[in-house]
């Protein structure tokens, strides 16, 4: 027996299957497009003035106290943070120092890069975090970082003071050291500077505008530190120079 479908019936049933078609289809998610590989991003300049190998240690004193602070490096190494679409190496390290007690180690809250096919490295920073028993002798910096910008205002990092970077020295004398290249940066409202229990620090506000001489292949220099005093109602200076040193290589 042969049964005659009416054509608004076969229209209507075309209809319905078109539609169930078209929602099957445009409801399924889009497929996220593969991200491609940026790239393998080594630590650039700024590893001749920050690497240094355990055993590394230098002698400073205070043109103020004529107190001597020894810093030596207890680890030094770089890593690697790596995802499917970049790969960046990284620099931790811990400092000692003998004289004041505090532990100097780098500092990052975060080192996510999130993706963008169009990423660029722009240059690297080192972050510096103090820590010691008394609080107030503790901070967190941005000592160090690159390109080598002296038009730019300042930089920060992961909530670190503003450090600008000022100059480039040639040929720079240290006691009785000559340094080819010296790099400058000014760190505006420092707590990480060395200290020492010498009465001349009591009278100085924590927060402090701190220079850092660092030089190529030996690392910090020359520290000049400015500080409000309390009792002088106005800014007291005073500075660390290095005395002695030895890079393991």
């Amino acid at each position: 027996m042969k049964i005659d479908i009416p054509r608004k019936a076969t229209f209507l049933v075309a209809v319905i299957t078109a539609l169930i078609s078209f929602f099957n289809t445009s409801c399924k998610p889009d497929e996220p497009e593969p991200k491609k590989y940026l790239g393998k991003f080594y630590i650039g300049e700024m590893r001749d003035y920050t690497y240094f190998k355990p055993g590394s240690m230098w002698v400073y004193e205070c043109d103020s106290t004529g107190e001597l602070d020894t810093q030596v490096m207890l680890k030094c190494f770089t890593w690697w943070i790596s995802t499917d679409y970049i790969d960046c190496e990284v620099l931790s390290f811990q400092r000692k120092s003998l004289n004041e007690g505090s532990l100097y180690t780098d500092y990052a809250s975060t080192y996510t890069i999130n993706y963008n096919e169009n990423f660029k490295k722009q240059g690297d920073w080192l972050n510096v975090e103090k820590s010691h028993s008394d609080i107030n002798r503790c901070g967190k910096d941005n000592v160090f970082f690159t390109p080598f910008d002296t038009t730019k205002e300042y930089f920060t990092a992961d909530g670190s003071s503003e450090t600008t970077y000022k100059k480039l020295l040639t040929n720079y004398t240290v006691n009785n050291f000559t340094f080819d290249t010296v790099r400058v940066f000014m760190v505006r409202r420092s707590e990480s500077n060395p200290m020492t229990n010498h009465p001349f620090f009591n009278d100085l506000y924590p927060k402090r505008n701190v220079e850092y001489y660092v030089a190529k292949n030996v690392g910090i220099i020359q520290l000049n530190v400015t500080a409000h005093s309390r009792s002088l109602i106005k800014d007291k200076s005073h500075h660390w120079y290095l005395k002695y040193y030895k890079i393991v290589n």
